[in-house]
């Protein structure tokens, strides 16, 4: 029944099998161990991040801290100029109470010749009054804005829309100019008569990312409808959003006003026909500001590196077209040499051919520099309006004349 199976002696298995467990044993712990140990460095991560954010907290409340102690300065100090307008116009009115409230008694008190003997006196009363005009009260209103260090300001474009009633007939839209928001170009486009749905009923307003970053970007925008009957702010009509856009995406307002409100609203000019909107743009925060303006000054590095190599390929052909030019005349030097031996009229004559050519010569080269963009050739060499400096013509002359 045994025949072909080894025999060991109990004690012997036992310890082998008892070494391989507790070698596994060992094993297990030195993993336990570590394991622990990755544990100890998670909850020292945790307690690193949190006194991190503590930290951070700590420095913004500092900041905000500032922030405000800057908008009470702000405050302050605009406070304190409408509290001197205030006092102005008060010293004033009192001033004149006392006088309004002197004559009235006079007028009540004294009998009529006691009132001429007074008359004096009282229109000089009346023309210190007079003395001092009433532009001195009539101060600028202070502004209500104050500077923020979070969010940028918000920058700004005016949109006329001329000829409304005949712009309406022809329901296209139409398109403001480009507002330059930190290298971003946007532009109003503008419904007269409606978009979609709101077709001949509202007048339909939407903003456009005309220019910038590849990726989707939030932006804060208020688009701004002028009441031209009245110079404050707060009869306009105002409608602010943020939203995501993308190049060449618009967002806005299909319904942004009733089309038949919008002369009795003051909003529609009947004498000018016209109506005017103002749109404002900002990116949400300083750091996306930041991102818009380094992206742009990349595009403004690459347009530069264009205009730089167009211009080393046009100063290379100019060399390879004078070069030819110089090619195509007729050796001088010998010419040269027989005039100073010789009297013959006709060697005069030559030169006097030669001369020409030399002439003719430098007139092409003037024309190849002026067939050269102005720009480009002053961007390089500080040239005149025409494109070439008076130092590169003079050059070039010098050159003919060696040959």
């Amino acid at each position: 029944q045994h025949s072909g199976h080894s025999f060991k002696p109990l004690d012997e298995e036992y310890e082998i099998h008892k070494k391989k467990i507790t070698d596994e044993i060992k094993a297990l712990k030195l993993r336990l161990e570590e394991l622990n140990g990755l544990k100890r460095d998670i909850n020292k991560n945790v307690d690193t991040v949190k006194y991190a954010k503590d930290d951070r907290e700590v420095e913004m409340r500092t900041v905000y801290d500032n922030m405000v102690k800057k908008l009470e300065s702000q405050l302050k100090s605009k406070l304190d100029t409408l509290k001197g307008q205030k006092i102005s116009i008060c010293n004033e009115t009192e001033f004149l109470e006392k006088i309004l409230e002197t004559v009235e008694r006079e007028l009540k008190q004294k009998s009529k010749s006691e009132l001429i003997s007074s008359v004096g006196h009282l229109m000089d009363m009346f023309s210190k009054v007079h003395d001092t005009p009433m532009t001195n009260f009539a101060s600028a209103p202070v502004p209500a804005d104050f500077i923020s260090e979070i969010v940028p300001k918000y920058q700004s474009a005016t949109f006329c829309l001329k000829n409304f009633s005949m712009l309406k007939r022809k329901a296209d839209p139409v398109y403001s100019s480009h507002l330059n928001c930190s290298g971003i170009k946007w532009r109003l486009k503008v419904y007269p008569d409606g978009n979609g749905v709101a077709r001949s009923n509202y007048l339909s307003v939407f903003l456009e990312l005309v220019e910038g970053v590849s990726e989707t970007s939030k932006y804060e925008y208020k688009v701004e409808m002028l009441q031209h009957r009245s110079a404050r702010s707060i009869s306009n009509v105002v409608r602010e959003f943020a939203s995501d856009f993308e190049v060449g995406e618009c967002w806005g307002y299909n319904r942004f006003f009733r089309l038949d409100q919008l002369e009795e609203g003051g909003y529609l000019d009947p004498e000018e026909d016209s109506v005017i909107l103002k749109f404002h743009v900002r990116p949400p925060t300083f750091a996306q500001k930041c991102r818009d303006q380094t992206w742009y000054i990349s595009q403004l590095e690459e347009s530069q590196s264009h205009h730089i190599e167009q211009l080393s390929n046009l100063k290379l052909s100019l060399k390879e077209r004078a070069r030819g030019s110089q090619d195509t005349q007729p050796p001088a030097r010998d010419v040269i040499v027989e005039e100073e031996v010789s009297d013959d009229p006709h060697i005069d004559r030559t030169e006097n051919s030669i001369e020409a050519n030399d002439m003719n010569l430098t007139r092409n080269v003037d024309e190849l520099y002026d067939d050269l963009p102005s720009s480009g050739i002053n961007a390089e060499y500080g040239g005149t309006e025409t494109g070439v400096s008076s130092l590169q013509r003079a050059a070039t002359t010098q050159r003919i004349s060696k040959v």
